[in-house]
């Protein structure tokens, strides 16, 4: 089974365009071939950061509450990193690249950086996709010899 970690990023991006490939990836995350990975720090941020006013024209406050809840009824909540060094090119992300490590799970994210930086090379840090490519992680693949960027 797919393990997956999505950047808080990719859920703004389904919020915003519902039919684009961030919301295709949200689906393949919540598919019963796939355990999306969540934690209590994950769901409070990305519940922080759809609620703010400024997405206010691009998606409501309800269906922002809505697919949290999809996501909260469909992710198996682990607990969160307590400690890692750095692994990217921006620190806020090393949570994100930390706890997909720790759960042997893939990172789905929008971020170019986070797609472009080099990562541990043959660390399960380095398996990065953006959401696009999360279709064609075969569902037993073993992650290691997955090609990281899509």
């Amino acid at each position: 089974m797919r393990r997956v970690v999505l950047d808080p990023n990719v859920i703004v991006s389904a919020l915003i365009a519902p039919c684009g490939t961030s919301r295709q990836a949200v689906d393949a995350a919540l598919a019963d071939d796939t355990d999306l990975i969540l934690t209590a720090q994950w769901l409070r941020e990305i519940s922080e950061v759809v609620a703010r006013s400024r997405f206010r024209r691009w998606f409501s406050a309800q269906s922002a509450e809505s697919l949290v809840a999809e996501l909260w009824r469909g992710g198996i909540v682990v607990d969160d990193p307590v400690r890692f060094a750095p692994l990217g090119p921006d620190p806020d992300d090393d949570y994100l690249l930390a706890l997909a490590g720790a759960n042997d799970a893939v990172l789905v994210t929008g971020d170019h950086a986070l797609l472009e930086h080099p990562g541990k090379s043959g660390s399960v840090h380095q398996r990065r996709f953006s959401p696009s490519a999360l279709h064609r992680i075969p569902e037993n693949a073993p992650l290691a010899r997955v090609t990281q960027r899509g």
